[in-house]
């Protein structure tokens, strides 16, 4: 990778998939500390678990193509 323009972009993606993946994450570990799981958070729970598991598979493969 020669292209400093290429290496800063990468930088800066990895940095914002972290940012994103780590704001899932304790969205997910706020929800569960608060206890009781009526319908709604439970909804909230699984969508918040959906994207971050989308947010994981983009950022991963995002990632290994510019390595």
């Amino acid at each position: 990778m020669d292209d400093p323009t290429a290496l800063r972009n990468m930088i800066l993606a990895g940095v914002f998939y972290t940012a994103m993946i780590g704001y899932g994450i304790w969205q997910v570990l706020r929800l569960l500390s608060r206890g009781a799981m009526d319908g709604v958070r439970l909804v909230q729970l699984v969508a918040t678990l959906f994207i971050l598991g989308i947010l994981c598979w983009v950022g991963y493969t995002a990632l290994m193509l510019w390595t």
